[in-house]
């Protein structure tokens, strides 16, 4: 009598209240005990949690987010390994797992370039194994920093905001002018290609910062070891580089010498000087004159047999490659011409055809270069192509996406290197135009008709210096402006 009841009351009464109570207390109200009062039991409870809510919309995803507030820690998996790992929030309940693959989740967009003291987004697209959009269970699993590349600290109030299905805004702000790079993580492991390089610069855009007056500038360049911005000018009397404004104050001119060999000087559209010094020079008669470091003249070049043209061409241009070779660029030809900048500017190839198809040109303008490709302002094909170190073509991007625009319209650019941005002027619309070269995105315009601060009338050279500064030739205004 002692020794059965004891076995009825502790071995029955347990297996009726532990097993059979919660089977069918957790499949009849799941959804309201397992908020309110979690159970011993955890493996039964999530499973039946999970279907009904994963279809539910992003406003349910949020409301079941803060109805729960997880403060998550890590743990290591029961065999102690770092390969399983068990999310469990204060209370020991046992999260449902992240189906994402942070490797493969992806930027939709980025700006190269933020403004000091405002708000920047990026737009970021979580995606499972298999490239699937997935949402993130909550917000917490998503990390965005902006940091600062010479000392890596966090200058900014990061923010990551939920859009729809699996799109998410981060919001990023910084005070501290220079190089950043954008770490974003999901699940505390880094996306793909993330950090992202950006570059902060001060918020002046289209702000005229002051002008200087110059008789028909055409182009422009950085000289000498302070790399400062000279303004190419061509009268009857010869070649000058006009000082434009430097943290030293004004230059004298500095006169390219041509002596007895060149009595007269044909008008000059480009300019470019290479890494000892020397100034190239290119004229409309389809010449190249080039300058020792001294401005003497150490050699002229007839490039009419290459060109395929015994007249004059206006609006060459000229530039250095990242190869060190000399690209002149002839919009009448549709071609590229590109030297050797040994002592006899060697010709060495032509780059380019009459036509709109791949490495094929109508009046191309002007050409740039970043660490890795060729820019091509392929202009009346409405288009900039971009081509490899060896020519080859590799992708394209619009130039105008208005068709009423006149065709002809940029006239020279400027790549910037540290922000992935395309400057280029529009002489016919009296404005500069930016692009972002990874996305072939228009991001930014300014500029219009007029002679006061912030207009042009018809821009031509164009450069950006160290310091990020915009340096345009406002041609019919006489001047170079600075933004």
């Amino acid at each position: 009598e002692n020794k059965q009841p004891p076995s009825v009351e502790n071995k029955q009464p347990p297996s009726v209240e532990n097993k059979q109570p919660p089977s069918a207390e957790n499949k009849q109200p799941p959804s309201v005990e397992n908020k309110q009062h979690p159970s011993v039991e955890n493996k039964h409870p999530p499973s039946v949690e999970n279907k009904p809510e994963e279809p539910t919309s992003p406003d349910k995803d949020i409301q079941h987010t803060n109805d729960i507030p997880l403060e998550d820690k890590i743990t290591k998996g029961h065999n102690g390994t770092e390969d399983e790992v068990v999310t469990e929030d204060l209370q020991g309940r046992e999260l449902p797992p992240t189906d994402i693959d942070p490797k493969q989740c992806r930027l939709e967009s980025v700006a190269a370039v933020v403004t000091v003291g405002l708000d920047t987004r990026a737009i970021l697209v979580t995606v499972d194994c298999n490239g699937v959009p997935v949402p993130v269970k909550d917000l917490s699993h998503i990390e965005a920093e902006l940091k600062l590349c010479f000392n890596h600290s966090v200058s900014n109030i990061k923010d990551v905001i939920k859009l729809s299905g699996a799109k998410y805004a981060i919001k990023c702000k910084t005070s501290i002018r220079g190089e950043h790079e954008i770490h974003i993580k999901v699940d505390g492991v880094h996306i793909h290609n993330s950090p992202f390089p950006v570059f902060a610069q001060p918020h002046r855009l289209g702000r005229q910062l002051m002008q200087h007056n110059i008789s028909e500038p055409v182009a422009l360049a950085c000289i000498g070891p302070n790399k400062e911005v000279r303004a190419l000018k061509c009268t009857t009397q010869g070649l000058s580089l006009e000082a434009v404004w430097n943290s030293r104050g004004q230059r004298r001119p500095i006169h390219l010498k041509t002596g007895a060999q060149i009595q007269t000087v044909a008008p000059a559209t480009g300019i470019a000087v290479d890494n000892h010094g020397c100034v190239y020079t290119v004229h409309k008669n389809q010449t190249v004159l080039k300058f020792s470091a001294t401005r003497q003249l150490l050699k002229a070049i007839d490039f009419t047999n290459q060109s395929g043209s015994d007249k004059d061409v206006p609006n060459l241009s000229i530039k250095f490659g990242t190869d060190e070779k000399l690209y002149v660029c002839i919009p009448s030809v549709h071609k590229i011409l590109v030297f050797d900048t040994d002592s006899e500017l060697t010709f060495i190839k032509s780059l380019g055809t009459k036509g709109s198809g791949a490495c094929e040109f109508q009046f191309p303008s002007d050409v740039g270069f970043d660490d890795s490709y060729m820019y091509v302002l392929d202009t009346s094909n409405r288009r900039v192509q971009v081509l490899d170190g060896a020519g080859i073509y590799c992708r394209e991007f619009p130039l105008n996406k208005d068709p009423s625009e006149c065709p002809r319209t940029p006239y020279r650019l400027h790549i910037d290197r540290r922000t992935n941005l395309l400057y280029a002027t529009d002489p016919l619309h009296h404005r500069v135009l930016i692009y972002n070269t990874t996305s072939g995105e228009c991001v930014a315009t300014f500029g219009q008709k007029g002679s006061g601060p912030g207009q042009f009338s018809t821009p031509k050279g164009i450069l950006v210096d160290a310091n990020g500064y915009v340096f345009v030739c406002d041609y019919d205004n006489n001047r170079v402006t600075v933004f």
